[in-house]
């Protein structure tokens, strides 16, 4: 029976290799286990092994013994991002030569790649204080899966934005696009003097993959605030 196993990295990333541990017990009081052959397979052309061979030989695994199985595959840079199955097929003999086949599998979690891209926000160069403007984000998604929750913030001294930009989800090829309305303030309210001129930001945009895993892509910019 299967013993354990591990799997490194997890979850794996499709177009990527990754290892894989197995152990195989002989749970018999009594008898071992003779000329066991092991193929190790994906469930699906998904899965695809990488090593000089799927298949390993051992003569004799003796009674309450293990044996252990070191092999490396690659799944495939089209897999879907779901769990997929990896199947071993054991063939070996038993009490008086007796040939015995038994199947076992081991399930793991393929990952796409989160690929997203956008338009460069436009900013403009100068604003007025007390105005309210509106900056724009086009945001696609270019990888095989869903990233979810996307949205994104402005962070800049004088300027104050009436919230984020939620698009939500995203699914593979899918584009959004929404307003972000940021009012334009002052620098600062302590002297005149201080009030307007230039002031450097960021618009930061993030999201979620499947297993909730955040990234983000952040813009700087800078504008000059003038008295309107």
């Amino acid at each position: 029976m299967l013993g354990g196993y591990s799997v490194n990295p997890s979850p794996v990333l499709a177009g990527q290799e990754f290892g894989l541990s197995v152990t195989l017990q002989n749970t018999s009081d009594s008898q071992p286990i003779k000329n066991m052959k092991v193929t190790v397979s994906g469930e699906t052309a998904d899965i695809i092994p990488m090593g000089e061979t799927n298949s390993f030989y051992f003569k004799k695994v003796a009674k309450q013994e293990s044996a252990a199985i070191d092999t490396r595959l690659m799944v495939q840079q089209t897999a879907e991002p779901k769990p997929q199955k990896i199947l071993l097929h054991v063939e070996y003999e038993g009490d008086g030569g007796t040939e015995v086949t038994s199947d076992e599998s081991i399930v793991i979690q393929v990952k796409q790649p989160v690929r997203i891209e956008y338009d460069e926000p436009e900013i403009p160069q100068e604003v007025n204080a007390g105005d309210t403007m509106s900056v724009s984000m086009n945001v696609m998604n270019m990888g095989k899966g869903t990233v979810y929750n996307v949205r994104a913030e402005v962070e800049a001294p004088g300027l104050v934005p009436e919230g984020s930009l939620f698009l939500g989800n995203l699914e593979s090829g899918a584009a959004k696009k929404g307003d972000l309305y940021v009012f334009v303030s002052t620098l600062d309210s302590s002297g005149a003097d201080a009030k307007y001129g230039y002031t450097n930001g960021k618009m930061t945009l993030s999201y979620e993959d499947e297993f909730g895993e955040v990234s983000t892509q952040e813009f700087d910019f800078s504008t000059n605030i003038r008295l309107s």
